[in-house]
C-alpha cells in the first residue's frame, strides 16, 4: 500500500479498529518483547511502520525511548497528537523503511534494543 492510501485512511484508522482486538494484539506483542528478557523501561525501541502509535505510545508509557518511523505523514500527525495528549515523548521519522538511508538518519550509529515492524 502507498503513502497516499495511508494518508487517506489516517483520519479513520484508529477508530475503525475494535478496541478489544487492538488490546489483545498489543498484549501479545508486549508479552513477546518482555519474554526476551529486555527491560522495556529505558530501552531504545525502533517502531517501523508506526502508524498512529498503537504500539509506540504504550511503549513510551512503559518508559521506552521510542523512535517511530512511518511513510505516511498523516499517520505521524495522528501519532504526534496522541503522544501530546498522553504526555509521552516519541521521536518521529517521516521516511519509508524501504528507501531510508540508515547513515543519514544515524540508525547505524544509534543502538536500538528492539526493532519492530508490524504488518496489518
Amino acid at each position: 500500500m502507498t503513502p497516499g492510501f495511508w494518508n487517506h485512511m489516517a483520519h479513520r484508522y484508529a477508530r475503525d479498529t475494535p478496541q478489544e482486538k487492538e488490546e489483545a494484539r498489543l498484549k501479545k506483542i508486549l508479552d513477546l518483547i518482555i519474554s526476551t528478557g529486555i527491560d522495556i523501561k529505558g530501552s531504545q525501541v525502533l517502531d517501523i511502520g508506526a502508524g498512529t502509535g498503537s504500539l509506540s505510545i504504550p511503549l513510551a508509557h512503559m518508559g521506552a525511548h521510542v523512535t517511530a518511523l512511518d511513510f505516511s505523514e498523516e499517520m505521524l500527525k495522528k501519532l504526534n497528537k496522541r503522544a501530546d495528549e498522553e504526555k509521552v515523548t516519541i521521536q518521529t521519522v517521516f521516511k519509508s523503511w524501504d528507501t531510508i538511508n540508515l547513515d543519514e538518519e544515524g540508525f547505524r550509529k544509534k543502538r536500538h534494543d528492539v526493532a519492530i515492524r508490524l504488518d496489518l
